[in-house]
């Protein structure tokens, strides 16, 4: 499991670390500020001991997700938060790294979700607007003939590169995470 995975590679570090430092401070030191820095990764990036829900693209019949593209550098919150409320009634979300399935390369995970997604949704934030993995998702589904819903955050402005894809689009701009997830419910109903 994952969690196994990083506390064996903490006590790895610790216990090389350890070996290295002199002085005072010994191996519990060092295990104590690595495991403390696990903490923060975990409260950052969303690692939990509960599985999350999986959405498989390939159970299902026809697009019915939403595909929540973001930055991680300061769009996971906003993220988070339109996917609690979608799922709260009963919508399917898909977004990473939770939906990202371990043993399994992500690329073609996230092409495959993109691809089978009902609504693309991008959570445009200024580091999603220098993001070239939201670069990408947003070319993907531009590919595939996905309709992109851009959230606007902060009254964020889209690169060059983005911009190229989004300049004919309606801009939704982010308020609270129900009227989002309202609003991009009428969105994907609008289409058909």
């Amino acid at each position: 499991t994952p969690e196994a995975v990083r506390r064996g590679w903490g006590f790895l570090r610790a216990f090389l670390l350890a070996r290295r430092v002199t002085g005072r401070e010994g191996w519990a030191f060092w295990y104590d500020r690595i495991l403390a820095g696990s903490a923060l990764i975990d409260r950052n990036y969303g690692v939990t001991s509960e599985p999350a829900p999986r959405c498989s693209s390939e159970a299902m019949d026809g697009p019915k997700h939403f595909f929540i593209s973001h930055s991680t550098k300061d769009g996971l919150q906003q993220a988070k938060g339109v996917v609690n409320e979608l799922e709260r009634t009963g919508e399917i979300c898909w977004y990473a790294p939770r939906n990202v399935r371990e043993a399994e390369a992500f690329p073609g995970q996230i092409v495959d979700a993109i691809e089978n997604c009902a609504l693309f949704v991008l959570i445009l934030t200024p580091g999603a607007a220098l993001s070239l993995d939201v670069l990408q998702e947003v070319i993907i589904a531009h590919s595939e003939k996905r309709v992109i819903a851009p959230v606007i955050v902060e009254a964020t402005e889209a690169g060059r590169h983005l911009r190229y894809y989004l300049s004919a689009r309606q801009k939704i701009l982010w308020s609270d995470p129900s009227t989002m997830a309202l609003t991009l419910k009428k969105v994907r109903d609008a289409q058909g």
